[in-house]
């Protein structure tokens, strides 16, 4: 490998780290990934996908049951330390998936969690189970990519601005990108464990995202939230102003239906059975729930 060519590289790698989440939990060891961003309009290709609830349902059903067994000897306790639960849940389901996503040098910079990487591993692209877009095909595809053209981290490699466009599925007759499982499953415990009111939860979002509504004394506030499930990655846009421009209201909506899981999970962790149909998933496409963007980024509503 020639100087330059290394150097480049060096420089790719510390772009794209800035991305990576290393999440410094209460619990484990295991990292939170950056979450994607999504082209779920009604296109020729995205019209042909399949509903795939059931075998979303499933996954998750089989995450809560895997977790159970890990309290056969004494299932007491599910109900009486229920945040550890509900928190041990969350992380096998969304824990952030090595080997997945962008690698360089045999290091994961920018993974994906463990339910995005069961549905590009289990959904089938020829069976329209799911729809990967690329960046140039995508609803952003005006948006420069490159090192010194990039308006946003995420556009500064053509590789990261391939992969931060997350892939498509249909849950009943909604197109949702598979980055509102994570969000649901994920932040969505992030407020239920936090015990947030639901005026905070809101803000909670705004902060994440990066929504320039939010009024700045309440970032301190938020931002201690965050660390104390994100660590290194609490600043304001994390997941979307300063990573892709993307402020995105439908992944507040995952977010929020994400804490009403836990919420019903709560009231019978020994037996609840997960069914997307209880919650609201139509709100998580963005087209039914517009993005706002930052940091000069575009989308296009055209095919």
């Amino acid at each position: 490998m020639n100087h330059f060519r290394q150097h480049n590289l060096l420089i790719t790698a510390s772009l794209l780290s800035q991305l990576y989440c290393c999440r410094t939990p209460p619990r484990d060891g295991a990292a939170s990934a950056p979450k994607l961003e999504v082209d779920d309009r009604l296109t020729p290709e995205s019209q042909k996908l399949v509903d795939v609830s059931a075998k979303i349902e499933t996954f998750v059903n089989q995450g809560l049951n895997k977790i159970r067994t890990q309290y056969k000897n004494d299932p007491s306790l599910i109900e009486s330390d229920f945040h550890k639960f509900a928190g041990d849940v969350s992380t096998y389901l969304t824990k952030a998936r090595k080997k997945s996503g962008i690698v360089i040098l045999g290091f994961t910079i920018v993974p994906y969690t463990e339910v995005e990487a069961w549905a590009l591993e289990t959904l089938d692209p020829k069976n329209n189970e799911i729809l990967v877009i690329p960046f140039d095909q995508s609803r952003y595809k005006d948006n420069p990519v490159g090192v010194f053209c990039a308006r946003v981290p995420s556009h500064m490699h053509r590789s990261l601005a391939d992969f931060t466009v997350g892939p498509v599925i249909k849950v009943h007759q909604t197109l949702i990108g598979v980055d509102k499982l994570s969000h649901f499953l994920e932040q969505g415990f992030w407020y239920y464990d936090a015990k947030l009111s639901a005026a905070e939860r809101h803000g909670f979002g705004q902060y994440m995202e990066g929504d320039p509504s939010l009024a700045k004394d309440q970032y301190a506030k938020y931002q201690r939230i965050f660390t104390s499930y994100c660590g290194s990655c609490s600043r304001f846009g994390h997941y979307g102003s300063e990573a892709s421009g993307v402020i995105s209201f439908a992944d507040m909506e995952a977010n929020e239906s994400g804490f009403n899981f836990y919420k019903q999970l709560e009231k019978d962790p020994l037996h609840y059975h997960f069914s997307l149909s209880d919650y609201p998933y139509d709100k998580w496409n963005e087209v039914n729930t517009p993005s706002q963007y930052a940091r000069c980024v575009t989308a296009t509503d055209q095919n």
